[in-house]
């Protein structure tokens, strides 16, 4: 019996220790986690003016596009799949482009997170309503159906 309230004790010693840090870390990571809301999405238009197919260091993940604008450069996130399958976006230099999305504020600068490409009549969907990147194969699929529908997607 003894033993059992030692073992016990020394548990919650142990645990009233840790759970604050662990607390802690999960507030953290809540706080710093990024919501994309559509209420705040933006269209930019420009000319293409850099395509990274990896990311900058220090940035979001996943290939970007350098929009050239009148207000100046803008690093636009396109997603990890944006750039790969059997169709990805043709970003070409000197391209006007018209990018929607939500701009993001870190630390070391801002990032455009895209959701939708325009480039000339054509539209390139990389992010969901939620912000959630459409895998390549997903995004074909949505483009074969927009255009057996006559481009409404």
């Amino acid at each position: 019996m003894k033993q059992r309230l030692r073992a016990l004790f020394a548990f919650a010693v142990l645990w009233s220790s840790i759970f604050p840090v662990i607390c802690a870390q999960t507030a953290k990571a809540a706080g710093n986690r990024f919501v994309y809301d559509v209420a705040d999405e933006v269209t930019v238009s420009g000319t293409v003016s850099a395509v990274l197919t990896k990311a900058p260091a220090g940035t979001v993940n996943g290939s970007h596009l350098f929009v050239a604008t009148l207000s100046g450069p803008i690093d636009v996130s396109l997603g990890a799949f944006a750039m790969i399958g059997k169709h990805p976006v043709p970003l070409q230099l000197g391209q006007r482009v018209e990018v929607t999305g939500v701009m993001l504020k870190r630390d070391n600068g801002s990032v455009f997170i895209a959701r939708i490409i325009q480039i000339g009549e054509q539209v390139y969907l990389v992010r969901t309503r939620h912000g959630v990147i459409i895998p390549s194969q997903a995004r074909e699929r949505l483009n074969s159906s927009a255009a057996q529908n006559g481009g409404s997607l």
